[in-house]
């Protein structure tokens, strides 16, 4: 699903974001390599024009390394 970052609400960038939820609760994946640009605190738009604010960054572990960016929103 395509994410578009909000920057003073203005339109920062578009990044390919897989969404999920678990016990913590309701969580976007992102490659590692948005680390920094998507943090707590941002705003996203999703395709059907709702606004998300992330709440806290984790990450995904795959065989013990850190594999992925997981917002949580």
């Amino acid at each position: 699903m395509l994410y578009t970052l909000l920057n003073n609400f203005m339109e920062a960038g578009t990044y390919e974001g897989i969404p999920g939820s678990d016990n913590r609760g309701n969580f976007i994946l992102f490659p590692l390599e948005f680390q920094g640009i998507i943090t707590a605190g941002a705003f996203l738009k999703t395709t059907s024009d709702s606004i998300i604010q992330i709440r806290e960054d984790d990450y995904e572990k795959e065989n013990g390394k850190v594999s992925k960016l997981k917002v949580y929103y």
